[in-house]
């Protein structure tokens, strides 16, 4: 019910982390394997609520956030004529392998399998 498109939302990310390992081998291959997690604290205003002349509650937004896979809390109060919302980070992992290269100069490009390098240094 809250419309996706809502320029005026707000959003502050807190406790915010990025976890894991990357791994350089001699035979030019890595493998990179992080996760992510914390909280984010986001503002909707009431024009944000409203989706097809239907305005949802506060409520309705926790129930809607909360059936979402990406979150693992999430709380929503009046705030004025809209909602603040606390919500929990679902864990999300992430894993990409692939080769690398450096040059003489310090730059690291890595090459995921399947796809383009990018440059580091």
């Amino acid at each position: 019910m809250v419309s996706a498109q809502c320029p005026t939302a707000t959003s502050t990310g807190s406790n915010l982390t990025i976890a894991g390992t990357a791994t350089y081998e001699a035979d030019m291959t890595y493998a990179l394997n992080s996760t992510v997690s914390g909280s984010v604290s986001v503002t909707l205003p009431a024009a944000c609520l409203t989706s097809n002349g239907v305005t949802a509650t506060c409520a309705q937004v926790t129930q809607g956030l909360s059936a979402s896979k990406s979150f693992k809390s999430a709380s929503c109060t009046s705030a004025g004529s809209g909602c603040t919302c606390s919500v929990g980070l679902a864990d999300q992992a992430s894993t990409e392998m692939g080769t690398y290269t450096t040059t003489a100069a310090g730059v690291l490009t890595e090459t995921p399998t399947g796809g383009t390098g990018s440059d580091s240094s």
